[in-house]
């Protein structure tokens, strides 16, 4: 079952509220019911609700994660001198059991509980059959929080195969549909291979399979050189949108920057894993001169393998980070700041 919501107020907080409407209240008042926040503001009229004294805390919105790869959470602490993240992966990704799916999702959505997460995107990209898919999907309704179950691949599949585009159809019948266990919470997307698995005709299929579907995409961009996608290609063939989740683009060129700003696409940068997995590329400039072309830039963990469960963390690795170097390309753009990295983690 789905943990209750019901209705409280969280009384006499400090409210960092991220609305330009509402502003930072230094004592305020947030009221939820059903899972939904009714109102914020000072001294709140909320007859029946139960309080939550706030006192002394800050009230802030919920960190959302754009790109967590759930399945392999188990896979925690066993990197050692020479394994790394990719040949583990390819040594165990075969073996796991559906109910290593449920407890791997369960692990990492407990954390995300802890860290102040409310809302994850599953990127989905070992679907090896219903049964793995479908403990992935309990695990998520269980979980209460809130975020995207975004159907992939299974992992590896060849590159000349099409996904499974009958059981992608087959759980947003069962899990999606009038009667969807998720109660509104979970919403589907697809993770797509594109361009950098997969050659033109398989991608292309792909990518309409997900449209027809009213699914919206996410896929990844490259965090190297050798493992790259165009994205100017990619949206000058139709298939990147507005609601099109990018992921890394270490290596874009500007080019595909002013693809992605054009297409008012987003970019999920996971810091920690940019810094460990990047080999050619500069992740700090790339991420000022994202900011600097307008793309709604927003954050992620991509596995509890590589980095820690925690948008501190990664809020603090982009600040640490965002200083302009002189003698680079970046060096007249402005600074990230505390507002910038807050943003990522939450609106943006």
């Amino acid at each position: 079952d789905v943990p209750r919501s019901g209705e409280f107020v969280i009384r006499g907080a400090i409210v960092v509220s991220m609305d330009a409407k509402i502003g930072d209240l230094a004592r305020g008042d947030v009221h939820v019911r059903d899972g939904a926040i009714v109102a914020v503001g000072p001294s709140l009229a909320a007859a029946g609700a139960e309080t939550v004294d706030g006192a002394g805390m800050i009230v802030m919105p919920g960190f959302i994660d754009t790109h967590w790869h759930l399945w392999n959470t188990i896979q925690k602490n066993m990197l050692s001198k020479g394994i790394e993240y990719f040949p583990l992966k390819a040594a165990l990704v075969q073996h796991y059991t559906a109910e290593d799916f449920y407890r791997s999702n369960r692990l990492a959505l407990a954390e995300a509980v802890n860290g102040g997460f409310t809302t994850v995107n599953n990127f989905a990209h070992n679907t090896r059959t219903p049964a793995h898919v479908d403990a992935e999907l309990r695990a998520m309704a269980e979980s209460g929080l809130r975020g995207r179950y975004s159907y992939g691949w299974i992992d590896p599949i060849p590159d000349k195969q099409v996904t499974n585009l009958e059981d992608i159809a087959r759980v947003k019948r069962r899990w999606f549909g009038a009667d969807s266990p998720m109660r509104g919470r979970i919403d589907m997307g697809m993770a797509l291979r594109g361009p950098m698995y997969t050659p033109p005709d398989i991608y292309a299929a792909e990518f309409r399979a997900a449209k027809s579907m009213g699914l919206p995409a996410i896929l990844h961009v490259g965090q190297t050189k050798r493992r790259y996608a165009e994205v100017s290609k990619l949206r000058a063939e139709g298939f990147i949108e507005r609601s099109t989740i990018l992921v890394h683009g270490i290596v874009a060129t500007p080019a595909d920057r002013r693809a992605m700003a054009q297409a008012g696409a987003s970019l999920s940068v996971s810091p920690q894993s940019e810094m460990r997995d990047q080999e050619d590329g500069d992740f700090r400039e790339q991420l000022l001169q994202m900011i600097a072309a307008k793309i709604n830039v927003c954050l992620s963990i991509d596995s509890s393998v590589l980095g820690a469960a925690s948008m501190f963390d990664q809020m603090s690795s982009v600040w640490y980070l965002g200083i302009p170097w002189r003698g680079t390309p970046s060096e007249k753009l402005p600074y990230i700041d505390f507002s910038d990295v807050l943003a990522m983690a939450t609106i943006n």
